[in-house]
């Protein structure tokens, strides 16, 4: 049944219309419990070898604004997983704000609603809720657009194209979809790492150089008030100067400030061993392994290494963090890396 909305005259599909208030009262209010689960009403396909992250851009921008106004798209690694952060929605009472992932999988588009919170309009505070009340209408009716207007984009080649262009525009977008180089590696190489060179206090360069990996980490984190929540881990970098790097964000958006007295400790578990290193802060918001030859040794593995991060302060409150980290192309970006240092003049 399609209905249309009496003053925007908008169309829209089971009582679900991208504007804000959209959902009435009563309804909205039931919303509010939600959960880690993944939505499965209707499957649509996907076939091909095209991507479906310029698809999902396109649908965004055809939604209203004021439910997409504050999203953020995090950067895609893998073309056929899109994650939307700050989806938010609400009535004349209250506001959600939840996570949407946007995935692929064995040819068939999958939904998943993470990271739900609410308050109500008059509120500064957001509450955690850990299931919807009204858990297949809330879910549904955004399943429903997308599964609108997906197959529109990615059934039109030329719509398809253009969705493309504008998409690889943004910051976010897989490196993948950037024009090639004229000596680019094959694509069974894809360039995960970069390089940079560190400056002194005057802004000169140094003959220090460090390599960042190209993409996001997604982990869980605990704490007093909250308990396997998600995680972002970002801004990952390494260098002989100094160690390993890498910034923590609790769900996918707030940064993780270390103080000076807080302890680090992390576990470093890979193929079948376990080792404890101390960790340290580079900066409020930076987390630092030393440099060392058994760091590179197990890192140079290029195998799926779980990190587990405690943060302690003095009254022996702890966090705990943990997530898994796959240096893949480690061993060839690190020689690289040495060249670099070994002979600056060729740079």
């Amino acid at each position: 049944m399609v209905l249309t909305d009496p003053v925007q005259g908008l169309k829209y599909k089971g009582g679900f219309c991208m504007k804000k208030f959209s959902l009435s009262s009563s309804f909205f209010i039931v919303l509010f419990t939600v959960s880690f689960a993944t939505a499965a009403y209707a499957e649509i396909t996907v076939t091909g070898d095209k991507p479906i992250y310029p698809a999902v851009f396109q649908a965004i921008q055809n939604g209203q604004k004021s439910v997409w106004s504050e999203i953020k798209i995090a950067n895609i690694t893998d073309p056929n997983t899109v994650v939307i952060n700050n989806v938010r929605t609400g009535d004349l009472l209250n506001i959600a704000d939840f996570t949407l992932q946007i995935s692929v999988e064995n040819n068939v588009v999958k939904y998943q609603f993470l990271n739900i919170k609410t308050r109500t309009q008059l509120s500064k505070t957001w509450t955690d809720r850990s299931e919807f009340a009204a858990k297949n209408a809330v879910e549904k009716s955004f399943t429903d657009f997308f599964d609108a207007e997906i197959p529109k984009v990615m059934g039109n080649d030329t719509l398809y194209a253009q969705a493309k262009q504008a998409a690889d525009r943004n910051s976010w977008a897989p490196r993948a979809a950037a024009p090639a180089a004229a000596q680019a590696p094959a694509p069974t190489e894809r360039p995960i790492w970069q390089f940079g060179q560190y400056t002194n206090e005057w802004g000169d360069r140094t003959n220090n150089y460090f390599m960042r990996f190209n993409g996001n980490i997604i982990g869980t984190f605990t704490n007093s008030a909250a308990s396997n929540r998600n995680l972002a881990v970002t801004e990952i970098t390494f260098s002989k100067l100094q160690g390993l790097n890498f910034q923590l964000y609790e769900y996918g958006r707030d940064a993780v400030l270390l103080v000076g007295s807080e302890k680090v400790s992390i576990i470093m578990k890979y193929d079948n061993k376990e080792k404890t290193v101390p960790g340290k802060a580079a900066s409020p918001k930076t987390v630092v392994l030393d440099f060392s030859d058994d760091l590179v040794n197990i890192l140079s593995l290029e195998q799926d290494v779980l990190f587990r991060v405690t943060i302690s302060d003095v009254y022996g409150l702890s966090r705990y963090y943990q997530f898994v980290f796959k240096p893949v192309n480690f061993k060839k970006a690190y020689d690289e890396l040495k060249a670099m240092e070994a002979n600056p003049d060729k740079k």
